[in-house]
């Protein structure tokens, strides 16, 4: 069962999401998708088709979805997804598929926070506190 679930279509929703792990995290495109959350799961959402539009290409909402993801779990640093997109991608498309991943991981700052402000934030208090 996965720990992770990533879901761009309301089909691929319907036939995989009971198998999320309970305490899983659900990423899902916002505009195609409308899930229903279990108690315990953490759900997060993005219009990445929009997003890929507004960037002029569609054909990109797979890395601003990637971009999302690595903000959202933190599994990898920033810099190393961004290059492993930049060294992935056809020649030419860098700086497309650059800025789709920007768009991703930038929507999840502005929509749920930056964790690593929060976290400092939280040092700080707890400095003034003491």
């Amino acid at each position: 069962r996965p720990d992770i679930f990533v879901v761009m279509s309301a089909e691929g929703c319907e036939k995989f999401h009971g198998e999320l792990k309970p305490d899983g995290i659900l990423i899902y495109e916002k505009n195609l998708v409308h899930p229903t959350f279990k108690d315990g799961q953490r759900a997060f959402g993005i219009p990445s088709t929009r997003i890929a539009e507004s960037l002029g290409r569609t054909m990109v909402q797979n890395i601003v979805m990637v971009g999302f993801f690595a903000a959202v779990t933190r599994i990898v640093p920033r810099d190393a997804i961004r290059e492993a997109v930049k060294a992935s991608v056809p020649a030419g498309t860098e700086e497309l598929n650059l800025k789709a991943f920007d768009a991703g991981w930038e929507y999840f700052e502005k929509e749920y926070g930056d964790p690593a402000k929060k976290e400092e934030e939280e040092e700080l208090v707890a400095e003034t506190v003491s």
